[in-house]
């Protein structure tokens, strides 16, 4: 049974299973504080999630 990450009494997010935690959570871990970094990080992770151009012509390939 999974259970939703929450934050320990420390701050420190549990990192429990690679693919089930938000990119929020290893930059606390990581301690990466420079918004503008966060930002760009985060909209990477989101982007990551999109499904490509090419992956409209699977038939093809």
């Amino acid at each position: 049974m999974l259970l939703p990450l929450s934050r320990e009494p420390s701050g420190v997010p549990p990192i429990t299973r690679p693919g089930h935690t938000r990119p929020r959570d290893l930059l606390d871990l990581y301690g990466v504080t420079d918004v503008k970094v966060r930002e760009t990080l985060t909209g990477l992770a989101r982007d990551s999630r999109k499904k490509g151009w090419w992956q409209g012509y699977d038939d093809v390939l």
